[in-house]
């Protein structure tokens, strides 16, 4: 199935696995008639069912089942499965530690010596071994399948896949996995998000205390992103931006952003039930403790601020204008504060 908004307002193939499913594939398969020792995967996915069902899957040699080159972010034995040849010698697997129905980016590298599987930018493991694939016969590269046509066919939601054939640098694999982050409002573990000219937008060294949550918005014609709308895809995530009103899809949203520009947020993962007294302006009565850090690139204005106040433990008001956004430039709230009252309530949200 299409889903337009599947996962932070982009589109997702939504397979329904099962016995029998719908899988993608191209006909010819992807190895080219050559050996590939050195394959690196990224991928922004969630499973819904823990079963043998591979998110990609090509069988490579006419004889041995065991030579494969194949993904399944979360067996029923909850570990994560990365096939870069025979499994005997090309395979890693690792504990995924993931949740059934949530949206994470894989990333799988597999190199002369090494295998990993990362996900959100965290290590799950590595090995020394060396994955290579070899396909000796022509067989279809299948999205959303494995072998035995069993149950095995893919269950869960697949947004971005990208198979890149050879090492990539440090810098690109950044870069790589910035892109996907920025674009499905993906945090990434203590790491510098960069632009496709590796500028840095979003410092970790500078934001350590506020990398939970990250979401942005941003333009990067290179990279073919136009994020105009996003929220983190973590469930405690409340605040939504956009270069408009808020809208079911980012393709529905028609305020465009210049190229280069970007604007990143992250939050320093306090309580969203708790309010304080500390660091307020004059006339301001209480603030929930949970603070949030903007940093912009390029120029980026008129933003559209959505806030879901649904987690929070207390009641302030009816009004859209009993709640205020409280916006500061120095880290200190009680100095120099500029408060900014909400204009609609519409439910649990405040803009």
């Amino acid at each position: 199935d299409w889903d337009a908004d599947g996962i932070n307002f982009n589109p997702t193939l939504d397979f329904t696995g099962g016995g029998s499913g719908e899988p993608l594939d191209i006909p010819n398969g992807i190895m080219e008639n050559e050996t590939k020792t050195d394959m690196y995967v990224y991928t922004v996915c969630a499973t819904d069912l823990s079963i043998w069902n591979s998110l990609f899957w090509q069988d490579l040699n006419t004889t041995n089942s065991n030579e494969i080159f194949s993904f399944i972010p979360t067996f029923g034995g909850g570990s994560a499965y990365w096939d870069n040849g025979n499994n005997s010698t090309g395979r890693i697997v690792k504990s995924s530690g993931s949740d059934l129905g949530q949206p994470y980016l894989y990333s799988l590298k597999s190199t002369v010596g090494a295998m990993e599987i990362k996900r959100d930018g965290n290590s799950l493991g590595t090995n020394s071994n060396t994955g290579s694939s070899t396909a000796d016969h022509i067989t279809p590269f299948y999205i959303g399948y494995r072998w035995d046509n069993q149950n095995n066919y893919f269950d869960g939601k697949l947004s971005e896949l990208i198979i890149y054939d050879g090492v990539p640098t440090s810098t690109e694999e950044d870069q790589i996995e910035s892109y996907l982050a920025v674009k499905y409002g993906i945090t990434l573990a203590s790491t510098n998000y960069l632009r496709s000219d590796a500028t840095v937008i979003w410092d970790n060294s500078t934001y350590s205390s506020y990398h939970y949550d990250i979401a942005g918005i941003g333009r990067d014609d290179a990279q073919g992103l136009h994020q105009k709308q996003s929220k983190s895809i973590n469930s405690d995530a409340i605040v939504t931006m956009s270069t408009e009103a808020i809208a079911t899809t980012n393709a529905g949203i028609s305020t465009a952003l210049t190229d280069g520009t970007y604007l990143l947020w992250g939050n320093d993962n306090a309580s969203l039930s708790d309010i304080t007294n500390d660091e307020l302006p004059t006339g301001y009565f209480a603030r929930i403790n949970r603070e949030w850090v903007v940093e912009m690139t390029g120029t980026v204005e008129n933003v559209h601020v959505e806030i879901d106040i649904s987690d929070f433990g207390f009641l302030i008001g009816d009004e859209a204008s009993d709640y205020y956004l409280l916006k500061d430039g120095d880290g200190n709230f009680a100095s120099g504060a500029t408060g900014i009252a909400g204009s609609t309530l519409s439910g649990d949200k405040v803009t």
